[in-house]
């Protein structure tokens, strides 16, 4: 597993434990769908460790909870792309508001992972979503699991999701919950 690069990027709350986890399964999958990206932190451990595509779905725009100067706001999707660079994997960076994402015309995901917005209805949204577009017995995942309504929202709708230990990550396979 290759954290390497990830752990040089700027991140928002994500550990090395959560790094490893994420690279850890991203070995295992091949179409990866990331919500979320920000500067590539977790996305940059995905994309080192997959043979295959990750999806990167995100405005650019930065957290909407912390202060970003409009500056950093300008230029994070270069900074983005400039930290993608020499990924195993191909990443497909989509920049719009995943909110907006209405249909899925790509192959299914075997490996979701939701790291956008942190409110019930969002998280329940995007999570809703991906049980209906997500492979048979992908991986569904997702960051913050330790955040009130990121819990409630997932385990409504996953009831057998865990948080992975040392990790603010919860996940659950499609399918068997």
């Amino acid at each position: 597993m290759d954290i390497s690069n990830a752990i040089k990027i700027e991140g928002q709350g994500t550990t090395i434990g959560d790094l490893f986890w994420l690279a850890y399964y991203a070995a295992r999958h091949k179409i990866i769908v990331e919500l979320g990206s920000w500067l590539g932190r977790s996305t940059r451990a995905l994309a080192d460790n997959c043979d295959g595509i990750v999806y990167a779905i995100d405005d650019w725009y930065g957290p909407r909870n912390q202060d970003v100067t409009e500056a950093k706001r300008e230029t994070c999707f270069e900074e983005f792309k400039r930290n993608m660079a020499g990924t195993k994997a191909i990443v497909k960076p989509m920049r719009f508001k995943h909110e907006a994402l209405r249909d899925w015309k790509y192959e299914a995901p075997d490996m979701v992972f939701i790291d956008g917005a942190h409110d019930y209805e969002s998280v329940k949204r995007d999570l809703s979503f991906w049980l209906a577009h997500a492979a048979p017995g992908a991986l569904l995942s997702g960051h913050d699991g330790n955040y009130l309504t990121v819990a409630q929202a997932v385990y409504e709708l996953l009831p057998n999701a865990e948080i992975a230990p040392g990790t603010s990550i919860w996940s659950a396979t499609k399918g068997l919950t």
